[in-house]
């Protein structure tokens, strides 16, 4: 995963325990903030706060198809933005 739970609520909180944690968020931040504000609504909905993509549709006044799109754009644009080149290597 991207991060994990408990770094998600670190983000959604601003604390952090230790530099690497610090680093690695901030990374996060920074991906984040390469999204429009529908998709960072869509990935905070779903992935941090746990939100069915109908009930994000609902708040945001779109189809469910179309939170999947902005979901999959976005998750496209994270993994890219997150992407480290040790991720490559096969065994």
């Amino acid at each position: 995963d991207i991060i994990t739970k408990a770094d998600a609520q670190q983000l959604k909180l601003g604390i952090t325990q230790a530099p690497e944690v610090d680093d690695r968020l901030e990374h996060i931040r920074s991906a984040l903030s390469l999204l429009s504000d529908d998709q960072q609504e869509v990935i905070i909905q779903k992935f941090f706060n746990d939100i069915p993509n109908s009930e994000i549709a609902r708040q945001l006044g779109k189809t469910e198809a179309a939170v999947r799109q902005l979901q999959s754009r976005a998750l496209k644009i994270l993994r890219d933005r997150l992407h480290t080149p040790s991720e490559d290597v096969h065994d």
